[in-house]
């Protein structure tokens, strides 16, 4: 909007010279009223513009909020996974080294591995995915408030469109004050012109009338005969001639019609501020009624802000669950890794245990194929492939046992079929 705010380069001076001045004035008051009306019009339109992108941040905001609760949720449903899966962990350890303790042969844990296995990986997968999407929407956050700054920047133009309108509407009422004091002025010259426009008008009739009378008496007088005719006229009771009556009714014709003409001028004039003063109602009220809506566009850009800031925190808050919910993942992956190798070295104690128990048994004659039934995970015994063996203490206890019950029980027949002494 490139006006000129100085109200004397628009509208001529209200004290001008001919009768023309004011009605230009009022006209060029009137142009640029609806000229200040339409740039009033377009900013209107451009903060509601504004206030329906607002709106559109706030229902996208509303809208990740609730994404960020679906997100928190998946989180503690993982968390509660996560905590599930590190207490079948404890449990199977635990499990583990009882029976490492007591001697006894557990069951297999491969599938309770395989199946904390394929829980971790669906974990890690849920998860990146969760990432992912967390991703996408701080970015989409981020857009958004790139959006905010720029209706931000579009508000603050807006706010400075109107107070700059402002400005030029109280240059207006002032250029209106100037106008109504110049008619108040003016209106004693007026009312002193017309003053002597009717004692001229009253000075013509009785002109006229003296005419009348001396044009009968002269008719009167030729009519009487000619001898009054011949007789020389007396000055001193000579009337106006009748080139001096036409001047006094063409002055007088001219007198009326620049009369008629500032009356005309005038009720113009009074008219168009009649229409000015009405324009000047609804633009103060128009004015006004966006005043109230750029206060509520104003504040409904600072609960979003605020919206905004509370999403990015609660975004934040969500990031580090994650990072802290990834570094339990990695720890409890370690832990499984751990579990595994043990697993895996448990065949090698097997094998070591049983070639020890195979030492044994043939150093005290014991049938290997016995040993091998007894001993072997996938004999005849009935247990399944893949079962813990017992540790090597308790099966060479076990042995040391036999190897004691078998000597003792060897000595006692021994002693039965000798001899006695006597």
């Amino acid at each position: 909007m490139d006006h000129n705010t100085d109200p004397a380069s628009w509208i001529g001076g209200p004290t001008g010279g001919t009768p023309e001045d004011p009605r230009r004035s009022v006209v060029a008051l009137r142009r640029r009223v609806l000229c200040l009306s339409d740039d009033l019009r377009l900013a209107t339109r451009q903060a509601d513009e504004a206030a329906d992108r607002n709106r559109e941040h706030v229902c996208s905001l509303e809208s990740l909020e609730m994404m960020c609760g679906t997100q928190g949720r998946e989180i503690g449903r993982y968390r509660a996974e996560v905590h599930r899966l590190r207490e079948g962990r404890d449990t199977l350890q635990s499990s583990l080294e009882s029976d490492r303790i007591i001697g006894l042969e557990p069951p297999s844990a491969a599938p309770e591995i395989s199946a904390l296995e394929a829980q971790i990986v669906d974990l890690n997968r849920d998860l990146d995915r969760r990432w992912d999407e967390i991703r996408h929407l701080q970015a989409h956050i981020d857009d958004l408030s790139q959006d905010r700054g720029n209706l931000e920047s579009t508000i603050h133009h807006l706010a400075s469109e109107v107070a700059q309108e402002g400005g030029e509407i109280l240059d207006l009422q002032q250029a209106n004050r100037d106008l109504d004091r110049s008619r108040e002025e003016a209106e004693p010259t007026l009312s002193a012109m017309e003053e002597s426009l009717r004692r001229t008008r009253s000075e013509l009739d009785r002109v006229e009338a003296e005419l009348l009378l001396s044009h009968s008496d002269r008719t009167d007088r030729g009519s009487s005969g000619p001898n009054l005719q011949s007789q020389p006229a007396d000055p001193q009771h000579t009337g106006p001639t009748q080139v001096d009556l036409d001047q006094i009714v063409r002055e007088r014709d001219s007198l009326q019609d620049q009369m008629r003409a500032r009356d005309a001028e005038i009720l113009l004039a009074q008219q168009t501020l009649r229409l000015w003063r009405s324009d000047l109602a609804a633009h103060r009220a128009g004015s006004a009624s966006d005043k109230a809506r750029l206060q509520m566009l104003e504040g409904d850009i600072t609960r979003a802000r605020h919206d905004v800031e509370v999403a990015q925190k609660a975004c934040a808050d969500r990031e580090r669950t994650i990072t802290e919910n990834q570094a339990q993942i990695r720890t409890l992956s370690r832990d499984l890794g751990k579990v595994v190798r043990e697993r895996d070295a448990l065949p090698h104690e097997y094998t070591a245990a049983f070639q020890r128990l195979t030492s044994i048994s043939a150093t005290i004659g014991a049938p290997p194929s016995q040993t091998q039934l007894r001993l072997d995970p996938g004999s005849d015994t009935g247990q399944p492939a893949g079962w813990i063996p017992r540790s090597p203490s308790a099966e060479t206890s076990g042995s040391e046992d036999q190897y004691a019950d078998a000597s003792g029980s060897k000595r006692s027949r021994n002693r039965s079929t000798s001899p006695s002494p006597s």
